[in-house]
């Protein structure tokens, strides 16, 4: 039987030195910096494509609670651009449209911004109209960290077309 006066170690045994320990900390420090940036890119991607989504499947949603309630639905965009809200304007009708009866509010992913060239109304046959009653094109335009990323086009009919 050995004792532990007679075991011999060998460099390999040992372990890493401090100077091994170093170089591989400092490798994974490079690579996980790298890996923040391309994360950051990429939760930046899916907010726009988050935001773009959402819009599209609200707008459909809007035209549809129009014709079910029979009644006028408008989209009333935040004072922060950040957010929207959603509602009924009942008989008679507002001038501008201010929403009554709120249906929802949904806020966008941080740093996108929306932005109309007129309120977005939709008629109680599910159309696209003015304030004067009108059948009207809107356009959205959706911004991230301040710079367009996408302009969308909701002609009468309710159909959305991104550009």
């Amino acid at each position: 039987m050995r004792t532990a006066s007679h075991l011999t170690f060998n460099r390999a045994s040992l372990g890493m030195t401090l100077l091994e320990l170093l170089v591989a900390m400092g490798l994974f420090s490079v690579l996980a910096f790298a890996g923040a940036v391309q994360f950051g890119e990429l939760m930046g991607s899916f907010n726009r494509n988050n935001a773009r989504h959402e819009l599209e499947f609200d707008v459909s949603r809007i035209r549809s609670e129009a014709g079910a309630e029979g009644t006028r639905v408008v989209l009333v965009i935040g004072a922060d651009r950040s957010s929207y809200s959603v509602g009924f304007d009942r008989l008679p009708y507002a001038s501008p449209p201010v929403i009554e009866v709120p249906l929802f509010r949904r806020n966008l992913p941080n740093d996108v911004t929306v932005a109309a060239t007129q309120p977005l109304i939709f008629d109680s046959r599910g159309y696209v109209i003015n304030e004067a009653g009108q059948l009207t094109n809107t356009v959205l335009t959706l911004s991230y960290q301040g710079t367009s990323y996408l302009t969308a086009t909701v002609y009468p009919t309710g159909h959305v077309a991104f550009r």
